[in-house]
């Protein structure tokens, strides 16, 4: 490899993590932003996180189809050349996986003060008009009898709330556990299958406890997902 080359390389490498990061902070305004609005629609915080996932991946394919065409085919693959990509490459992707987390995160915490509110509004009987001080349940539907003229009510939360709680368990999880996660995914190709089972355990215990703060299971329930996780990794390793 000439120095040219590599030199050129290692400016190509400089301009695409500058990139990146560029994106990261233009689109950390454009988040705040967001959250800042008290009727944000979480489908419009998803879909733009979306948005931002293809172009941070689109970033990644031109690093990889540019060194694939002119380092790799012109070079015959040096060392420093082929460290420099392994290592790029890792870092914009656990660096993004941290920072998507992590704005996952701040959006369900952003909604839970107004899917709260929402959740313990009062409802009133369809018959008789009657408040329904009996509930029991308010993130999800249930049958509720109404103690003036026992009408039986269907009453079911606003749809901020069963968004919140179709969202919220795994976004929690996803950001409590993002750096075991990572280390798995590291690691998968470099233990025994032995050693992968146990980090996996590791991680998903982390995870459904993580998940279960907000979307309660039981002792059993949590071992049933713990174990079919940990099974899915034994069929993969």
């Amino acid at each position: 490899m000439t120095d040219d080359t590599l030199s050129r390389w290692k400016s190509f490498v400089a301009k695409t993590t500058e990139r990146y990061q560029g994106i990261l902070t233009e689109s950390n305004a454009g988040f705040e932003g967001l959250l800042q609005d008290p009727n944000l629609d979480p489908i419009t915080f998803v879909n733009a996180m979306n948005a931002i996932q293809i172009r941070v991946k689109e970033l990644r394919v031109k690093l990889g189809d540019v060194y694939t065409q002119n380092v790799v085919g012109a070079l015959n693959v040096m060392r420093e050349a082929a460290q420099l990509m392994n290592q790029t490459s890792e870092w914009m992707d656990d660096n993004f996986e941290h920072w998507r987390v992590s704005w996952n995160g701040r959006l369900v915490r952003s909604i839970w003060a107004r899917a709260q509110t929402l959740m313990h509004a009062p409802k009133s009987c369809s018959k008789c008009g009657a408040e329904l001080t009996n509930r029991t349940v308010f993130h999800q539907a249930e049958s509720v009898s109404c103690k003036h003229c026992l009408a039986v009510n269907s009453v079911s939360p606003d749809g901020l709330v069963y968004t919140y709680f179709a969202m919220a368990p795994d976004m929690i999880a996803d950001e409590a556990t993002v750096g075991s996660k990572i280390q798995l995914e590291r690691q998968r190709q470099k233990l025994s299958k032995g050693q992968i089972v146990e980090m996996a355990r590791q991680h998903w215990r982390a995870y459904v406890t993580a998940r279960a703060q907000i979307a309660p299971m039981s002792a059993e329930e949590q071992d049933r997902f713990v174990e079919s996780k940990v099974g899915y990794e034994t069929k993969v390793w």
